[in-house]
């Protein structure tokens, strides 16, 4: 679909290499799907009356959350955050996907336990997006800060991943199409074959810390032992 969008490839093409040159990397071969979406399912909302609505910024002061996504936005993730803004600015006007998101709604109102369990679990959860960002580039030097950065993606990975039974449970024999859909998505078994895997090289109790103190710590101590000659020194 997107091979004959030629001028869709370009900008592709042309936002990766201008990536590739401002974070000095690159991506790891067949790690980006490049996918086509059209603005058939959503409404168009120029900048102007964006901007006249103050849907996202302030028109007086643009640290100010006095706008429509800051009294909206009690997202606990970054990527939620993200993903409300863009619903703002481009609203849904596809009938099946906004009742699917009322039904979920609903289901959740409904049952205290499973709305406050998952707003709970999600708020633990780091920026996925960029965390999965970072880890298919790769660097064109290896550098000490390089080498730090790895050991820190890889801890946040496994921070991540311990995270995913608790929401599976959750999840699990829900009602509604996206919370199946989600569930379907948390049992695949690829999330604990990463972790096992994760596993044989950096120590179980290593976890992410916002501490920076704490988080340094974590570093040092993180590779099991015996996993390389050169650590024992």
């Amino acid at each position: 679909e997107v091979q004959a969008k030629y001028y869709c490839l370009a900008a592709a093409a042309a936002l990766l290499k201008y990536l590739e040159f401002l974070q000095n990397s690159v991506y790891v071969a067949k790690s980006l799907k490049v996918s086509f979406k059209g603005s058939e399912q959503t409404a168009m909302i120029d900048s102007a009356s964006a901007s006249n609505l103050e849907l996202v910024v302030n028109n007086r002061n643009y640290r100010s959350d006095h706008t429509l996504f800051g009294v909206l936005n009690h997202t606990k993730t970054p990527g939620g955050a993200r993903r409300l803004r863009s619903n703002i600015l481009e609203p849904l006007v596809d009938v099946e996907t906004i009742n699917t998101r009322l039904d979920t709604i609903q289901e959740l109102l409904e049952d205290e336990e499973l709305f406050f369990g998952l707003k709970n679990a999600i708020s633990h959860f780091l920026d996925i997006d960029q965390l999965l960002s970072v880890l298919v580039q790769i660097p064109k030097k290896e550098t000490f800060q390089v080498a730090e950065a790895k050991i820190t993606h890889i801890i946040q990975l496994k921070y991540t991943l311990d995270l995913v039974p608790r929401l599976r449970m959750l999840l699990k024999n829900r009602n509604t199409a996206l919370l199946k859909a989600y569930s379907t998505t948390l049992e695949d078994n690829r999330f604990d074959m990463i972790l096992e895997q994760i596993k044989t090289v950096i120590n179980y109790d290593t976890t992410y810390l916002k501490d920076s103190f704490k988080m340094r710590t974590q570093k040092c101590y993180a590779v099991r032992p015996n996993i390389n000659e050169f650590l024992r020194h």
